[in-house]
């Protein structure tokens, strides 16, 4: 099966938004406006490694 799946969210305020996160391999952020908003968006490891808005 070679294929590619694209999820993507507007609002990573909303809990529901990607309630399949941790099957992700890859996650990338193009906009965040707080620390929150990267914790949620990214995970709390990410961010402890440098990631952030």
């Amino acid at each position: 099966m070679n294929c590619t799946v694209v999820i993507s969210t507007q609002n990573p305020r909303v809990s529901n938004s990607l309630p399949y996160r941790s099957l992700l391999q890859t996650t990338v952020a193009l906009r965040l406006n707080s620390k929150a908003e990267a914790v949620m968006a990214l995970g709390e490891d990410a961010v402890r490694r440098g990631a952030g808005p």
